[in-house]
């Protein structure tokens, strides 16, 4: 009495040891290319909303309920570990899913391991973390509030909304559990539904129409960057509803696929990674297979899944490496600095915005970021453009798209003067002050060395 059945303790200790070994898997394939990871304006967005501390997101279409990772993330010492934070909690899709699979079938060991190691490699969903944009945490969101039915499943759906609008398309995975619909429910439903009308007031047009994004071309993109993994989400509801335990989340995620193909005809927007929103609950639908042909369509994806190794450059335009690399020269000026950019074509390279969260995270006061300040220039453009406009004063870091600089206002409307028929865009650092300097206004920022 009391001492639980040897095959029980075996069953209970063999799920740990898949939830482990996904985990780490899944935490190796993200944090492997963490330099690649962006930093560019959307992706770092949500770390200078969690830094200003005001319970606004980044953006109107998001909600204040994606903030608290970024809070915790933000107390790193540093844009790259802030990141390393991030990519962790992205690596728990693995596990979500390992979950899912063995609550639809309890007895099953081989299937939610070979999904857990799918989710794990998922091309689809490393774009996703190294993105840092696009979804956030939606997808994960969506795969927790499946594994925790009931009040938490309600609260979980609000997260997701909060951290992508089309996770509302995802609502019909709530009938997936009758303890969802249940009037225990009722508080966990309220507060959802109140978040999402909160957040719902900044909603608007989504300002994407004519991108020739329908649903077809958002499929071909999702099958191509997901690659075996892909075609196994796209086949999982249509195998699962063949089954009676796996039947109800089939259905619900393909009456979530139509209502998300819906949204699309209104908005006239649909991308692959809001498909990548159902990916977990998708893929959880071959949780009641036979070992067998699992085993055989999992060797079939993994070829397709294997995750690229880091990139060979470290100072890469765009990532966090970049971004880390010079915040680092930029935290050894004594003196108060201004950064900024002039961005003349190609990429943007380097946000200022980015270089003054990872001085904060690092430690330095916010007070050393000052309009007045000693002025770091962030140049950025192709090729044949840097090597014609070339750079003032004295270069700090500098690569085939970019120079980043120390100079003063003088030197630099000088340098600028005779390009100025280039039409470069000249900002950057308003989102940091913004963030974390809420004193500094606007128009302290007009630059005196700007082109007229």
């Amino acid at each position: 009495m009391g001492m639980s059945n040897p095959s029980t303790r075996l069953r209970r200790l063999q799920g740990f040891a898949i939830l482990v070994g996904v985990t780490v898997l899944a935490a190796w394939a993200r944090l492997s290319a963490i330099g690649e990871t962006s930093a560019l304006q959307d992706s770092i967005g949500p770390f200078l909303a969690a830094a200003r501390l005001d319970g606004r997101a980044h953006a109107t279409p998001y909600g204040v309920l994606m903030l608290p990772p970024y809070w915790v993330a933000n107390l790193q010492g540093g844009i790259w570990y802030a990141t390393t934070s991030m990519l962790l909690l992205h690596a728990l899709v693995a596990p979500a899913a390992v979950l899912l699979a063995r609550r639809l079938q309890p007895q099953a060991v081989v299937v939610p391991c070979l999904i857990g190691i799918a989710l794990a490699l998922d091309p689809g969903l490393l774009d996703t973390a190294r993105s840092g944009a696009e979804g956030y945490l939606a997808a994960l969101a969506v795969g927790a509030m499946l594994c925790l039915p009931g009040p938490a499943a309600w609260l979980l759906f609000a997260v997701a909304v909060a951290n992508h609008p089309l996770a509302l398309c995802c609502a019909p995975l709530l009938l997936s559990s009758p303890t969802n619909t249940s009037r225990s429910v009722t508080w966990a439903a309220a507060l959802a539904a109140g978040s999402i009308l909160h957040q719902g007031t900044g909603w608007g047009d989504p300002g994407v129409g004519g991108s020739g994004f329908d649903v077809s071309t958002a499929l071909t993109a999702y099958i191509e960057q997901g690659r075996g993994i892909a075609l196994l989400c796209i086949l999982g509801p249509f195998v699962g509803v063949w089954t009676r335990t796996t039947r109800r989340l089939a259905v619900c995620v393909l009456g979530s696929f139509v209502t998300l193909c819906i949204a699309s005809e209104f908005s006239g927007y649909i991308r692959d990674h809001h498909i990548r929103l159902l990916t977990i609950p998708a893929l959880a639908c071959w949780a009641a297979v036979r070992a067998a042909p699992a085993v055989a369509l999992a060797a079939v994806s993994a070829g397709w899944a294997a995750p690229r190794g880091p990139a060979p450059v470290a100072e890469q335009p765009g990532t966090v490496s970049l971004t880390a690399i010079v915040g680092q020269t930029v935290a050894l000026i004594d003196e108060s600095v201004h950064i900024e950019r002039v961005w003349f074509d190609g990429g943007p390279v380097l946000e200022p915005s980015a270089l003054m969260l990872d001085g904060h995270l690092r430690g330095i006061p916010v007070a050393r970021y000052q309009p007045s300040g000693v002025l770091i220039l962030v140049i950025a453009g192709l090729e044949d453009t840097l090597r014609d406009v070339a750079a003032p004063g004295q270069v700090l870091h500098s690569g085939p798209t970019f120079v980043v600089t120390r100079t003063d206002p003088q030197a630099a409307r000088a340098w600028l003067e005779p390009h100025c028929d280039r039409n470069p865009r000249i900002g950057g650092s308003w989102d940091g002050y913004s963030a974390l300097s809420p004193g500094v206004r606007l128009e302290d920022l007009a630059p005196t060395w700007a082109c007229p």
